[in-house]
């Protein structure tokens, strides 16, 4: 539940104000330099008037980081999000599907967006961007394939180097 929605999002903050959640769930993970500790909060929606039609469920993530930059650890101010659902769940299951979410972000979105410049394409015409978009799905499968972690460092080697490119299509 993002901001764009500033009604329905107040009334799901006073929903967790009001009532104490029917099911929580916290975790802590160490990784990448940062610490991250998560606590999911669950509420049942119904009687509570919230117009959104299927809605069961209301979950809140709380998020508090801990992170090293430059040799020095640093808390970020904690943040809050929350997430609706049609179904009635524990709170460790939603809080697994929205880690989850997360890895398909980060290895999928993130590397079509930022280092393939998806984003940043003007191309806007008849059935171009979905060829651009399986281009890149392909190029990325191939990084992978080649044992690539870094999408853009690939994508620049293969750019630079013909040879590089042409061994990661077997063609060499």
């Amino acid at each position: 539940m993002k901001e764009n929605h500033p009604t329905l999002r107040g009334q799901i903050e006073q929903a967790f104000e009001s009532y104490p959640p029917l099911d929580s769930y916290q975790d802590a993970e160490q990784a990448h330099g940062r610490l991250e500790e998560r606590r999911v909060s669950l509420l049942s929606a119904e009687g509570l008037g919230l117009d959104w039609p299927g809605l069961q469920t209301l979950i809140r993530v709380e998020r508090h980081r801990t992170v090293l930059k430059g040799g020095v650890y640093r808390v970020q101010p904690p943040s809050v999000h929350y997430y609706l659902a049609s179904w009635q769940d524990a709170a460790q299951p939603f809080a697994e599907r929205i880690r989850s979410y997360w890895h398909v972000e980060n290895k999928v979105h993130y590397p079509k967006d930022v280092s393939l410049g998806e984003d940043a394409s003007r191309i806007r015409t008849a059935m171009l961007p979905f060829n651009m978009s399986v281009a890149r799905d392909f190029a990325l499968n191939l990084y992978r394939r080649a044992g690539y972690s870094n999408m853009a460092q690939a994508a620049r080697l293969c750019s630079f180097s013909f040879p590089i490119l042409l061994s990661l299509l077997n063609l060499k």
